[in-house]
């Protein structure tokens, strides 16, 4: 059987012994298990683990970069202050895990389903979000510059000084999610229309730039009507008489 102590003596070794596809052991090739899985720090560049089964498992301050984690169930795990730099995550699951303070620089986020959770200040440029959707989850100071977030969908979000200058939008949906602190709007390259629904504006008080609304396809009487209830809800100035 594939197991963690040969990943962690030998990820060149752990790779062949996938690349094999022993018949005896197929399922253990398809799918390996590492749940619960202690590689905190370990050394883990360009490893194979593409179908794995991450449930719990400790990967804090643990290099994987370069490494293949397509098509994974990662389900409680953390990947605090990990290097996930050209990562591929493309089309896993990830539900319930922290990637906090983890450098993900260039990371292929494709399609993957993620909720419930944090990416907070996780170094995002550049990575690759085309046709993901995230719910339910944190990305507060998280650095998503020059990332690619075309077909992204973005429910339920905290992202709150959240940075996205220069990011690419085409077909992206804001749904129930506060813009206000999102830096970085008026520089968004928008590659065709996006969808923010009326939750976003209400949680964000109409107050989003109008730069970023007129890429995302919003019409002018309706940037109008959005800046009207934008003045009315600021608060008054009460003037005290001579």
């Amino acid at each position: 059987m594939i197991n963690t102590d040969l990943l962690k003596t030998s990820v060149v070794a752990w790779n062949t012994s996938r690349e094999q596809k022993i018949t005896d052991d197929l399922l253990s090739y398809l799918t390996p298990d590492l749940d619960f899985a202690k590689l905190k720090g370990c050394d883990l560049k360009k490893a194979c683990l593409s179908g794995s089964s991450l449930s719990t498992a400790d990967l804090r301050n643990t290099d994987l970069e370069g490494s293949d984690i397509t098509h994974s169930s990662i389900a409680g795990s953390s990947f605090v202050g990990a290097n996930l730099t050209a990562c591929d995550l493309s089309n896993s699951e990830i539900w319930g895990s922290s990637f906090y303070k983890a450098t993900m620089i260039g990371c292929n986020f494709s399609d993957i389903r993620l909720s419930m959770g944090s990416l907070s200040q996780a170094l995002l440029q550049y990575s690759d979000w085309r046709g993901a959707s995230i719910a339910d989850s944190d990305i507060s100071y998280a650095s998503l510059d020059h990332a690619n977030l075309e077909r992204t969908i973005f429910s339920n979000m905290k992202m709150v000084g959240t940075d996205m200058r220069h990011a690419t939008m085409s077909g992206t949906i804001f749904c129930n999610v506060d813009l206000r602190r999102v830096r970085g709007l008026d520089t968004v390259q928008h590659n065709g229309p996006s969808e923010i629904t009326l939750s976003t504006l209400e949680k964000s008080d109409w107050q989003i730039p109008e730069y970023f609304l007129r890429g995302c396809g919003v019409s002018e009487e309706i940037i109008k009507y959005i800046n009207l209830i934008a003045r009315k809800n600021q608060p008054k100035t009460l003037v005290s008489p001579a």
